[in-house]
Parts: structure tokens; sequence; C-alpha cells
């Protein structure tokens, strides 16, 4: 697992995953959003998309109210 500790206001996104997925860092900022789907925070890169840590997240001083609003932004001017 690759700790992410550079995430931009523009790479931060949101990913839906099955909640049993493998990979998913569930220490890092994942809500479940329906029955058997999480929400995961992601630094969506131009070449890979990667989960971020819990230590990432703490480094970035935001609320996780505030990094999910910027994440889901991001999706939405994506287009997503």
């Amino acid at each position: 697992m690759r700790f992410v500790v550079n995430l931009t206001c523009d790479s931060a996104d949101v990913r839906l995953y099955p909640s049993d997925t493998r990979g998913i860092d569930h220490a890092g900022l994942t809500r479940p959003i329906a029955e058997g789907v999480v929400a995961t925070l992601v630094d969506d890169l131009p070449n890979a998309i990667a989960s971020v840590s819990a230590e990432a997240i703490a480094a970035w001083g935001l609320r996780t109210e505030d990094l999910l609003r910027l994440a889901l932004e991001n999706v939405r001017k994506e287009g997503g």
C-alpha cells in the first residue's frame, strides 16, 4: 500500500468500491454509503489512483468532512 503525503486540492477525489474489495485502506478516509458500498478518499494522480493513509489525512490538517467535500467537488468538476 502506498502512503500519500502530497495530496493536493486538485488531486483529492472519491471513489466508490464494494466494501469487500481487497486493498482498500480502511485506516484512511473510507465511509459506508450504502449496503456493501464504501466511498474512499483517494489521490487521483495522472497515472494512478492511490489510497490516502490516515497519517496523510492527519498531516493535511483538515476535518474529514472538509476533505470529503473537497473531493466530491473535484468529482463534480470532472463530470462524475
